[in-house]
């Protein structure tokens, strides 16, 4: 075995060792208990002594996690929905010993039905010190971004492109990625994800990469609201991968039924709305948005502000490859419907549509960004990687035919 899968092996292993340490974690607290802090700590240690069997990707990953501790010890969390929302949750759960205390509906404007996967890990963490306070618990980031991290490390061939990759992935995610807000890490879950099926589309089965693939969509709507629109078209590409083997469908779709029992049946037992988009006029407030010019010129304008050079580069793509389109047709597809998906959701919003796109826009399309980015990164390390294994075989032709 070569050092690239033998380093891919080990990535794909602490990844799913990671996701499901979180989504244990969960489970732990429905029932009055969580994962001690120190299992998370025994567990990135045990990632250290492999960097020393190489790899210059994992050093790179350890320094890049070392500056995100660095960062994030340097501060107490002072962004509005890191400290009010996000973390409140997590201060709650810990003060209740309950992971459903939130759906008491105290303090109703900071939306009590978002799930809790990182603020559960942030009330672990805290539990394990013995206290909360505005700085600590938000180590919790570390354990959800890093397999991540580790996924794309398995998914680039090529060490030098996968270095490009967190450096885009900084670049485009900037404060986000650390500050306490969760559009960063939803918006890597879905990347990675989506480049999962690509890669059992145009490489054919893989039980790592699909077990992995499970794993992320078991987490994704248990991250933020809109992870479960990005998991349901993530299932729908994947119908349409494995079509043919349709056994392999079913375990992706228990993670609705576990997303439900374990979270969403207790938010509707609580009463709680978790959202006003869908109350009584939904059509016509589109309609009017749809024949206002202002509107239109705004949604625009914002949209092609933070993804206009995305979509430029993708339409670039299509243009140029068109023959070997087919093989990126999962993740166009979740691209094109989920940015469909947000632009309907702003003109089917309530609040006042300058600012709801002020606030937001930058955050909710995260997830294509990064996704197209990641897509054409991919692109260019898969081709990278053809042309240098056809160059190395002329090569080894060569050799031969002259001795």
């Amino acid at each position: 075995m070569n050092v690239v899968n033998r380093n891919s092996r080990f990535c794909f292993g602490f990844a799913i060792s990671f996701i499901f340490l979180n989504f244990l974690n969960l489970v732990a607290w429905s029932f009055g208990f969580y994962i001690h802090p120190l299992v998370y700590l025994l567990t990135c240690l045990a990632f250290v002594p492999i960097c020393f069997l190489n790899f210059q990707r994992d050093w790179m990953i350890l320094a890049t996690f070392s500056c995100f501790i660095l960062i994030i010890l340097g501060a107490p969390l002072f962004d509005w929905d890191a400290r009010y929302i996000w973390f409140f949750h997590g201060k709650r759960i810990f003060i209740d010993n309950n992971l459903y205390a939130q759906l008491d509906n105290y303090f109703w404007e900071i939306h009590n039905d978002y799930p809790v996967l990182v603020p559960a890990i942030a009330a672990s963490f805290a539990k394990g010190v013995g206290f909360w306070n505005e700085v600590f618990p938000r180590l919790s980031i570390i354990p959800v971004l890093l397999p991540m991290f580790l996924v794309l490390s398995s998914l680039f061939k090529r060490t030098g492109i996968f270095g490009l990759a967190v450096i885009g992935i900084l670049f485009i995610s900037k404060q986000i990625l650390v500050n306490g807000y969760m559009d960063a890490i939803l918006g890597l879950y879905g990347a990675a994800a989506c480049l999962l099926v690509v890669r059992l589309d145009s490489e054919g089965w893989d039980r790592r990469s699909y077990f992995l693939l499970v794993s992320i969509l078991l987490s994704l709507p248990m991250i933020k609201n809109e992870g479960l629109l990005a998991s349901l078209l993530i299932y729908v590409s994947l119908v349409w991968v494995l079509w043919r083997r349709k056994s392999a469908l079913i375990l992706p779709a228990l993670t609705f039924v576990i997303y439900y029992f374990l979270w969403k049946r207790h938010v509707k037992a609580a009463g709680i709305e978790t959202t006003d988009l869908f109350i009584s006029g939904i059509l016509n407030r589109a309609l009017t948005r749809l024949k206002s010019g202002e509107d239109i010129l705004e949604i625009t304008k914002s949209v092609l502000t933070v993804s206009g050079l995305y979509f430029l580069c993708l339409g670039f793509f299509i243009g140029k490859f068109r023959k070997i389109i087919g093989q990126w047709r999962s993740l166009l597809f979740f691209v094109l419907s989920y940015s469909s998906a947000m632009i309907v959701i702003y003109l089917i919003t309530t609040l006042d549509l300058k600012e709801h796109l002020s606030h937001s826009v930058d955050r909710t399309f995260l997830m294509v960004n990064l996704s197209i980015f990641l897509m054409l990164l991919k692109f260019y390390d898969r081709r990278a990687s053809k042309i240098t294994s056809s160059l190395q075989e002329s090569y080894s032709s060569a050799i031969n035919q002259a001795s």
